[in-house]
């Protein structure tokens, strides 16, 4: 079967209902699910403006030269189908040639009355699917990244593999942005944003494209002379380098040369800005450079002026991102001479205070450990029994009330997964709550607004922490928690 003939059959297998138009509205290909959904057997050959009627909007008819300069365009229509009149909702974009014309456009519909808990039924799968998966994945990242820093405890300042143990970490830590990225996805809920060195940002991302680009193509950096901060998440600002930079390779068909440029600067009278210091991110190419008609689409989604390699989904996702870090973005191209794009992103006054790294802090007190993860629940008992406590663990919530029920006089902390098997975290802190109401307890979760660890918080709980974490990390906050314990035993003896 031919690649067309393959295309052909998924997209009239496609469970979401899909048309699409040619450049003057005539519906050239549907599938099934449009069929059903609108109760016409056959609308190829119909016309797409004349069976909508537009509701709401003070032109009836639905305009796609407007569509076409929007980008995209989402209503509601009345659709006159053969078995009478439909109110449906329908999200339609313009399908671009590669020179950047308009062949057709795409539209997707929808029910007003079942479409949208369908889809949200369908959305809430993959929300349960991906925050599964980023659960999984922290729990090995917090295994590699407590090694790693066990392994940097027991070694020594001085030893020759402090750079790999370095180079290792940094991409756990990359990892585990990711893994964070993909949770606020399952949540629904936006990044936490903090203090964000962007001069690490784009150098580690130069390090990576460096590797990627051909031969033929030269990349030059102007470092900054000092740091400069924004408030962001990491992960998004590193993409938001990182596909403005694979643009501007993509543009050098022959080779030629990217330049990155970082700087800070301050507007005061520009009426696009508010007044204030902002990080400038330039990413500069020699390319072939862009029309103004080209420039005025290229961050519309699904949009590419790269035939069968672009996805057109690179710039709209820059573009997204950086509003969602209360910035601005803007090209300056012409034909023959190259582009630049500029990210101009809030800066931050002053950079963060750093954390002294100290040796992490130690104790002897008896802490109980429940995770079901047997690399996580290795790890974070070695490295609080390396710092000098004593530490049992256990691998399930119901083992852990009953350990509880024996030892609570002698165990000071309890350091609580949240999703386990058996018995739910907050489940397990409810029981030992039963046993001890002034039970101290550190949550181990990875994602603090999961409403199990909020649960625990708000009934008591002493801490959070978040997965992945290092020893360093785990320490502090242990230690936080049992000065806790410590005062809070001590007002109640009346000391």
């Amino acid at each position: 079967m031919s690649t067309g003939a393959i295309l052909e059959v998924a997209f009239a297998l496609l469970p979401l209902p899909i048309l699409i138009t040619d450049r003057q509205g005539k519906i050239v290909l549907t599938n099934k699910e449009t069929r059903r959904l609108t109760g016409a057997p056959n609308l190829v050959g119909e016309s797409l403006t004349r069976l909508c009627a537009v509701i709401g909007e003070r032109d009836s008819l639905l305009n796609l030269r407007a569509i076409a300069e929007r980008g995209s365009w989402r209503g509601q229509v009345m659709f006159l189908s053969p078995g009478g009149e439909r109110a449906l909702y329908l999200e339609g974009c313009p399908i671009p040639t590669e020179a950047g014309d308009i062949q057709g456009y795409l539209f997707m519909v929808d029910n007003p009355h079942q479409g949208a808990p369908e889809r949200q039924q369908k959305l809430e799968l993959i929300g349960s699917i991906a925050g599964g998966v980023a659960h999984d994945l922290n729990n090995i990242l917090t295994g590699i990244l407590g090694h790693i820093s066990y392994l940097r405890l027991a070694l020594g300042a001085d030893s020759s593999s402090m750079d790999s143990l370095a180079a290792i970490e940094d991409g756990a830590r990359k990892a585990a942005s990711t893994t964070n990225q993909i949770l606020e996805f399952a949540r629904g809920e936006p990044a936490k944003q903090h203090p964000v060195n962007l001069s690490l940002v784009v150098a580690s991302g130069v390090n990576l494209i460096r590797a990627a680009l051909p031969r033929n193509i030269e990349l030059r950096v102007e470092d900054p002379a000092f740091d400069i901060f924004v408030q962001g998440d990491e992960g998004q600002l590193s993409q938001i380098f990182m596909n403005l930079a694979v643009n501007a390779a993509d543009a050098l068909h022959n080779g030629g040369e990217i330049s990155v440029h970082l700087e800070r600067a301050r507007i005061t009278d520009d009426p696009e800005f508010a007044p204030g210091e902002y990080a400038v991110l330039a990413v500069v190419d020699n390319g072939m450079g862009m029309s103004s008609e080209v420039q005025q689409k290229i961050f519309q989604p699904f949009f590419t002026t790269k035939a069968k390699r672009g996805t057109g989904l690179g710039l709209a996702n820059v573009f997204s991102l950086v509003r969602l870090h209360g910035g601005r973005i803007e090209v300056d191209s012409e034909i023959g001479r190259g582009s630049r794009f500029s990210v101009y992103l809030p800066a931050i006054s002053e950079a963060p205070q750093k954390i002294e790294q100290n040796a992490p802090e130690s104790g002897t007190e008896l802490i109980l450990v429940v995770e079901d993860e047997e690399i996580v629940r290795t790890v974070i008992q070695k490295s609080l029994e390396h710092l000098g406590y004593s530490v049992v663990a256990v691998s399930n919530g119901r083992e852990a009330v009953e350990l509880y029920r024996e030892k609570a006089e002698q165990i000071q902390l309890v350091i609580l997964d949240m999703m386990m098997p058996l018995m739910s975290g907050d489940e397990v802190y409810l029981r030992l709550r039963e046993i001890n109401p002034d039970v101290g307890v550190l949550v181990a979760s990875g994602y603090s607004s999961d409403v199990r660890s909020r649960a625990v918080m708000e009934r008591g709980g002493l801490g959070f922490i978040g997965k992945p974490f290092s020893v360093d990390e785990l320490a502090r906050e242990v230690r936080r928690c049992l000065e806790i314990v410590k005062r809070n035993r001590e007002r109640a003896q009346g000391h």
